[in-house]
């Protein structure tokens, strides 16, 4: 769960970085950007230690998960809608979780 919210997270920032005009050479001075690629790249550390105690049949499709916060996240921060086609998808994302945790 905590690997997904930061994993989201760490999209959002990507993305508000992505908005300043940044080249190459510049990029790692674009604080939202550094920001991004931490919790994005960071999120992998709490995901190793789920696969730790957990089966990877079990663990890696919770990942799904991060398409419910990254649109929930969309919605609040960058004023995206929610169409009934995401809606769709957040509710067979939930029904596909459930079903592998039974």
């Amino acid at each position: 769960m905590v690997a997904t919210i930061m994993g989201a997270f760490g999209s959002l920032y990507l993305k508000f970085g992505s908005k300043k005009r940044t080249d190459i050479k510049n990029i790692f001075k674009n604080h939202q950007i550094i920001i991004g690629f931490v919790l994005y790249g960071g999120s992998t550390v709490p995901f190793i230690a789920a696969l730790k105690f957990g089966e990877l049949s079990f663990v890696y499709p919770l990942t799904a998960l991060s398409y419910v916060w990254v649109t929930l996240l969309s919605k609040k921060y960058l004023k995206e809608g929610i169409t009934k086609n995401k809606v769709l998808g957040i509710i067979m994302i939930m029904i596909g979780i459930f079903l592998i945790s039974l």
